[in-house]
């Protein structure tokens, strides 16, 4: 298990040890309790930073969202992601 703070040391749980189990089911449930998002349309093999208008208007289109689309426009989402910085890089 990993923190947002790389400079901070991730958690290594063994399949032996209860918090796996614990972490194991919960996921579990939450793959069970949530509903499934249709993301067709997303354009393989491009990075976040080449991601464009279209590609977030399809892929919300495809996933039953166009009401999120109009609201927050794609323009807006656009330039979220490619403001967005990895915290893995580097």
């Amino acid at each position: 298990m990993t923190v947002e703070d790389r400079r901070s040391p991730a958690l290594m749980v063994k399949k032996s040890h209860f918090t796996y189990e614990h972490f194991e089911t919960s996921m579990e449930f939450a793959r069970n309790q949530g509903t499934q998002v249709n993301l067709q349309g997303v354009r393989n093999g491009i990075e976040l930073a080449q991601i464009e208008e279209s590609d977030v208007s399809a892929v919300l289109a495809s996933a039953g969202m166009e009401e999120l689309c109009a609201r927050v426009t794609p323009a807006a989402i656009v330039q979220a992601c490619r403001a967005s910085k990895n915290p893995y890089a580097d």
